[in-house]
């Protein structure tokens, strides 16, 4: 059985989808979960939706500033798990560059300024979680109006 008493989670993306379950998996088992967004109405609403024990913050993982900001206070988190980024899924004919270019900052440089500041602000027992879609790299290379099927 998982045992996260004591521990303090933070969960980037919390707000929607993997991440918001992933925190309420945590908040279950005893962790301390913070929920971290770029929508504080998102973060509210996730913060209610768990329960009490839980805390919101707002980051923007595509900002240096926001990141540098939301790491300075000093918390140290004992796990990190890293779901939010931006991303438009649509065939690579069909994407302009700069909504390419936007899911890029968001997914990599994202993660990189994150890495960045966890390594000062992390438990000598931590552990960092990145979930990335793959699969959604695939759909976009491959769904297209062409005769190509996905494989």
């Amino acid at each position: 059985m998982i045992n996260f008493s004591g521990s303090r989670i933070l969960v980037v993306g919390g707000s929607s989808g993997i991440g918001l379950s992933t925190a309420k998996v945590a908040h279950e088992h005893g962790a301390a979960v913070t929920i971290a967004s770029r929508s504080s109405d998102k973060v509210d609403a996730a913060v209610r939706t768990i329960g009490p024990g839980t805390s919101g913050r707002l980051i923007d993982v595509t900002s240096n500033s926001s990141v540098e900001t939301f790491f300075a206070d000093g918390t140290v988190w004992d796990h990190i798990i890293v779901t939010g980024s931006d991303v438009t899924i649509a065939a690579v004919r069909q994407l302009p560059l700069e909504t390419a270019e936007a899911a890029f900052n968001s997914k990599f440089w994202g993660f990189y300024l994150e890495f960045c500041r966890i390594c000062k602000t992390t438990s000598s027992r931590n552990s960092v979680t990145l979930e990335i879609p793959l699969n959604s790299v695939r759909m976009a290379l491959w769904n297209s109006d062409s005769s190509r099927q996905r494989r």
